[in-house]
């Protein structure tokens, strides 16, 4: 009987579907011919892709009202979550030069495999992405327009993207309820560089908060991701704080499939040394999990500590999490424990009279056409192999190609949580 509900239900899906693809006539006043309205908005809607909502919306008058009110009714909203975080956890996430923001797409045909871009123009930007990137709405007028986006977060089908490393404007969008716009936030707090996100939470930490008789503390504040609202974290004072995926034994154990450390340093005692903790969400409080000797070499900034996880190795580590010193990382980022970077290599452009192009590079030199010197900018993971004691890179994705540039054509990129 389960078995055959669910085919039921993947029938009503691509029911609907075809619905908003315009292959089904629809009878003024219905979601969909022959079925309850209130069947559909629980049972159907949330099942659909997070990606369809904006086509839903411009079915009809009806479907507009229909969706826009799904906002108010939280049982609706819960059931949506839960089926749209699995479809979303894992994407990538770009924000280019001029302020807008990509997400890998999960829905490309597999025997469409071979590269293909899209034009893209946008203050007074132009370049070409890959296929395999959907466009989010722009984020003008969520944010100013004088400033770069410097910071993403993405986590439970939530994304928050700000300015600055002292920003009370921050923008989000709720892919996970299938929200398609961006909503400005005014935060009483700051949203600062050393923000994680942990079990639906962001953790600022750093603050310096009055006390009575004019005394000030540190403090780690914890922004509620679905009720927006910020709180003082009372028992924390750790300034460095990050977040590692675990490996699946240790999810197996915990029931969650990432960590959150802290790391403090002891420099002024006899015994100088790092001192690495690990937050036990049963009981609420830190343990020491490590303790590490400072380098002999001339000891660096702690934000400079850097803690990866197992599978950043070749062959992969016995250890969850690993704590590695860089001294150089202009053009990576250190997500959840993983190495990132993006590079860029010289495209040659193609003259018009040039008739000798392949049909398989076609989409690589993007039309017979004399245009500036584009770069081809790709989304790399780095892997250390301890064999050879050197860094090396895999492709993740093809970004696109953008015009020569002395800096990145990417702002700044994540991947959802």
């Amino acid at each position: 009987m389960v078995t055959a509900f669910w085919n039921c239900l993947s029938n009503l899906c691509s029911c609907c579907i075809n619905l908003c693809s315009g292959c089904i006539v629809r009878r003024d006043g219905d979601l969909i011919p022959g079925l309850p309205e209130e069947l559909v908005l629980r049972c159907i809607v949330p099942r659909l892709p997070w990606y369809t909502r904006p086509v839903c919306r411009s079915i009809s008058k009806s479907w507009k009202i229909w969706i826009d009110s799904l906002q108010h009714r939280k049982g609706i909203e819960l059931e949506t979550r839960k089926c749209q975080l699995p479809l979303l956890r894992g994407m990538f996430l770009v924000c280019t030069l001029d302020m807008q923001l990509f997400i890998t797409r999960d829905d490309l045909c597999e025997e469409n495999l071979r590269p293909e871009y899209y034009p893209v123009q946008s203050r007074g930007h132009s370049y070409q992405m890959h296929r395999q990137w959907r466009k989010l709405p722009p984020l003008q007028g969520a944010l100013p327009s004088r400033s770069n986006v410097s910071r993403i977060i993405a986590s439970c089908g939530m994304v928050y993207v700000w300015f600055g490393t002292k920003s009370q404007d921050v923008a989000k969008i709720d892919l996970g309820c299938g929200d398609w716009t961006w909503k400005k936030l005014r935060v009483s707090h700051h949203f600062n560089d050393h923000c994680v996100d942990f079990d639906g939470k962001i953790y600022m930490p750093g603050f310096s908060v009055s006390e009575t008789g004019r005394k000030e503390k540190r403090v780690v504040l914890a922004y509620d991701m679905i009720s927006d609202q910020c709180d003082q974290v009372e028992t924390w004072k750790h300034d460095d704080l990050r977040v590692v995926l675990w490996k699946t034994s240790q999810i197996g154990k915990h029931g969650h499939d990432k960590g959150l450390y802290a790391l403090i340093e002891h420099q002024l005692d006899p015994d100088p040394r790092l001192e690495l903790l690990v937050y036990d969400i049963c009981s609420e409080s830190w343990r020491i999990q490590e303790q590490m000797p400072l380098p002999e070499y001339e000891w660096s900034e702690l934000k400079d500590v850097k803690l990866l996880s197992a599978d950043c190795f070749e062959p992969p580590s016995l250890m969850d999490v690993n704590t590695t010193w860089v001294d150089y990382e202009e053009y990576k980022e250190y997500i959840r424990g993983s190495i990132y970077a993006v590079f860029r290599e010289d495209r040659e452009t193609v003259d018009e009279d040039e008739s000798d192009v392949d049909e398989d590079d076609e989409g690589e030199c993007l039309g017979a056409q004399k245009d500036p010197m584009l770069n081809k900018s790709t989304l790399m993971k780095a892997r250390i192999n301890l064999a050879t004691r050197s860094v090396e890179w895999e492709i993740v994705n093809v970004i696109g190609c953008f015009e020569d540039a002395r800096d990145s054509p990417i702002e700044c990129f994540s991947v959802m949580g």
